[in-house]
């Protein structure tokens, strides 16, 4: 009898030493999938960014040229 419960306790083991080694590989897994996740909504911000940025001084271009227009018109 001796013997038969000193193998469960080794399987025991073995099983809880998987457990935890797969536990920790989805763990990292995980983390990496949301660590990409989190520098693909960066780059999707800063594309936004940008292109706000962009429009934002095609606007402010598009202000001073009718400004600009303006006073000519008023010039003459």
């Amino acid at each position: 009898m001796e013997g038969t419960e000193q193998v469960r306790r080794e399987a025991a083991e073995r099983v809880e030493a998987l457990v935890e080694k797969f536990g920790r590989e989805r763990e990292a897994e995980a983390r990496e999938l949301a660590e990409q996740r989190l520098r693909d909504e960066d780059e999707r911000i800063r594309r936004e960014a940008d292109r706000r940025a962009e429009l934002a001084q095609q606007s402010a271009d598009d202000e001073v040229r009718a400004a600009a227009d303006r006073a000519r018109q008023e010039a003459r």
